[in-house]
């Protein structure tokens, strides 16, 4: 009884299914799929049917009650329907090929102009507007990213319906293509700040560490692009060159940035450096490069040590000058003082004080 339910069950639903006439393209695939289906699973309900029938002959023989439904109707009417959607699946088969054709072409179409779109990019970095190409760039990447369900169905419709029009391996391209155009607007876009305090914010006030990491993020980046360009781009070989001219100096800038230099420090490296009276506080990295400092490894080197020693000292005195701004001059207890004479107390704290500070400074 329970077999006789379920291939009952199976026999309608398939009967059903073939008698449906398809009239878009992806109702005939799903018609051949179920088709495919019913081809693949008659074997086993023949054997199912068989099953029955053999122990209904078993139970009439030993005068056993068994199911009395008879299934070959149905299943001959299942044959039927099978045959009748083979055939309409030939007659068919030329008219939704080419629907898929056109399904393809349009994809095609897509794909060629998404891949246009995403590899013409500025030849030069004062030629991009990068406020409006890094939105447009993430907005094709979303785009290209959404065709991807679309692609794998009309892939799938192809190996359903048995024919060979493109494997879209041109999408993988235009995919790759639009993330590298918004990775190289982002690196752009981070240079451009880079470069506004290179030129614009004194160099006094340039949190270096933040500097050196943003820089030292983005040289990285930009090695990265280069390893993965699939053509030359005139963009990214200035942006290449730009980051190239300011990343070998890091060093010396730290050193600069932390090397406690005051304006007199300054002014001498700037004299050895053949730069007399070019300093002012308001020097930002990018003068520093164009005078040529940051190549004077050496002078920075020399010259920030000593302002380092220098300032230690400088922290030591202010020290001891705090201290004998505190100090007293001892006197005698109840005294009469006058305008012009006190008496003075011991001394020889003090001047174990004053032979001290001698022996530190």
């Amino acid at each position: 009884e329970y077999k006789n339910v379920k291939i009952s069950s199976a026999l309608k639903f398939y009967d059903k299914r073939l008698k449906q006439v398809p009239r878009q393209l992806d109702n005939f695939v799903e018609f051949c799929v179920i088709l495919q289906r019913t081809i693949e699973v008659t074997p086993q309900i023949k054997a199912e049917l068989d099953f029955v029938d053999r122990m209904m002959m078993l139970f009439d023989k030993f005068d056993i009650s068994g199911p009395t439904t008879n299934q070959t109707t149905m299943f001959n009417s299942f044959e039927s329907a099978k045959k009748q959607a083979q055939l309409l699946r030939e007659q068919s088969l030329e008219e939704f090929i080419g629907k898929l054709k056109g399904a393809v072409q349009e994809t095609e179409r897509r794909i060629d102009h998404f891949y246009e779109k995403a590899t013409t990019v500025p030849g030069s970095m004062k030629d991009a507007d990068i406020d409006s190409k890094l939105p447009s760039a993430k907005k094709l990447c979303v785009k290209v990213e959404q065709m991807a369900p679309d692609i794998a169905k009309i892939v799938k419709y192809q190996e359903v319906i048995g024919v060979e029009l493109n494997n879209f391996s041109a999408f993988k391209d235009v995919l790759a293509a639009a993330k590298f155009a918004v990775r190289l607007y982002t690196a752009v876009s981070q240079w451009q700040n880079i470069s506004k305090q290179m030129t614009s914010t004194p160099f006094q006030r340039i949190q270096i560490d933040d500097f050196k990491k943003e820089l030292e993020t983005l040289k990285e980046v930009v090695s990265d692009l280069q390893t993965t360009a699939k053509t030359n781009y005139p963009i990214l070989n200035e942006l290449v060159t730009k980051v190239n001219e300011i990343y070998p100096f890091l060093d010396e800038l730290e050193l600069l940035s932390k090397g406690k230099m005051q304006v007199r420090h300054w002014n001498t490296l700037f004299e050895e450096c053949q730069q007399q009276n070019a300093y002012s506080t308001n020097t930002t990295i990018e003068e520093l490069l164009s005078f040529g400092i940051l190549k004077m490894r050496d002078k920075i080197e020399s010259i920030t040590a000593t302002s380092h020693g220098e300032s230690e000292l400088e922290v030591k005195f202010q020290q001891i000058s705090n201290h004998w701004n505190k100090v007293q001059i001892p006197l005698v207890d109840q005294q009469v003082k006058t305008d012009d004479t006190v008496l003075l107390g011991s001394t020889d704290k003090l001047i174990e004080q004053i032979f001290d500070t001698l022996a530190t400074l």
